[in-house]
C-alpha cells in the first residue's frame, strides 16, 4: 500500500513538471512572438505615378464594301475583284501597311425562312504613322471601298519611348513620397519590401477635319480632297506601386 502511495506521489510529481515545463515552454514562445512583433519594422504600401499627354502618331483607317447577289458564287466573285484591285493598289504605297480585316459571305432569308439571296462584305486595314498618306489613299480608294471606320493611337516605338522617361520620374517620385512618409511617421529611412511597375494609357477621342465617313450605307464615296485627317492625343502612365519598411525610429 505504501509503495502505490509512493508511486502516486511519483507520477503527480512528474505530470506536473510536466506541466509546469510545458507552461514555461508557452510563455516563453510568447514572450519571443510579442519580442518579434515589438522588433518588426512597419509596413507602409504606396504608389506614384507619372503622366504626359502626347499627340497621336498612327492611323488606322477600315475600308469596306458590300454586295448582294443571288447566289454565294456571285457575292464571293464581286468582294474578291474589288479586293483584288484595291489591294493592287493600295500595297504600292511603301509607307502604308495593308492588310485584310474581314472577309464574310452569309445567306439571307424571307419571311419563311428560305433562303432568298446571299450577302457578302470585305474589309480591307490601312495603317501608317504618316496620317495624311494615309487618308489620301483611303480617298482614292472609297470609289470601291468607302471608309467604314477610323482610329488613332501612338505607335509602340514611340509609346515605348514615352514610357522610358515616364519610368524614371515615377520612381524618383515614389522614392521621394517613401522618404517623406518615413520622417513625418519618426523613421529615419525606409526599405523596400515590393516594387510593382506599370504602365496605361487613356484614349482621346480624336479632331477630324471635314472627314467624309461611310454612314450605314458603305456604298457612300469620298473624294480625294475630303478625306483630311488630324489625330488627337492620348495619356500615357506608368505607375510604381509597393510597399515598404520604416526604419530605425528617431
Amino acid at each position: 500500500m505504501l509503495k502505490k502511495r509512493i508511486y502516486s506521489t511519483a507520477l503527480l510529481a512528474a505530470v506536473f513538471g510536466i506541466g509546469a515545463m510545458v507552461a514555461t515552454s508557452a510563455q516563453a514562445h510568447t514572450d519571443d512572438e510579442s519580442s518579434y512583433l515589438a522588433k518588426r519594422p512597419p509596413v507602409v504600401s504606396l504608389q506614384s505615378e507619372a503622366v504626359t499627354e502626347v499627340q497621336q502618331d498612327t492611323v488606322t483607317i477600315y475600308l469596306a464594301t458590300e454586295f448582294n447577289e443571288a447566289t454565294q458564287v456571285k457575292v464571293d466573285e464581286q468582294l474578291r475583284k474589288v479586293v483584288d484591285s484595291v489591294l493592287a493598289e493600295a500595297k504600292k504605297q511603301t509607307e502604308i501597311k495593308v492588310s485584310s480585316s474581314g472577309y464574310q459571305v452569309y445567306p439571307t432569308s424571307d419571311r419563311k425562312g428560305a433562303i432568298s439571296g446571299w450577302r457578302g462584305r470585305a474589309e480591307l486595314k490601312l495603317e501608317s504613322t504618316d496620317i495624311q498618306a494615309a487618308g489620301k489613299l483611303a480617298a482614292q480608294l472609297s470609289d470601291r471601298m468607302p471608309v467604314s471606320r477610323l482610329s488613332f493611337s501612338v505607335s509602340p516605338q514611340a509609346r515605348a519611348e514615352y514610357e522610358k522617361n515616364l519610368l524614371k520620374e515615377a520612381i524618383d517620385n515614389f522614392q521621394a513620397r517613401a522618404q517623406i512618409i518615413s520622417e513625418n511617421m519618426g523613421f529615419v529611412t525606409y526599405r523596400y519590401k515590393d516594387v510593382n511597375v506599370g504602365g496605361s494609357g487613356a484614349n482621346y477621342r480624336p479632331v477630324m477635319k471635314q472627314a467624309m465617313m461611310a454612314s450605314d450605307s458603305v456604298g457612300a464615296a469620298a473624294s480625294a480632297e475630303s478625306l483630311s485627317l488630324e489625330s488627337g492625343t492620348e495619356n500615357i502612365s506608368v505607375s510604381v506601386s509597393g510597399s515598404i519598411y520604416l526604419q530605425n525610429s528617431k
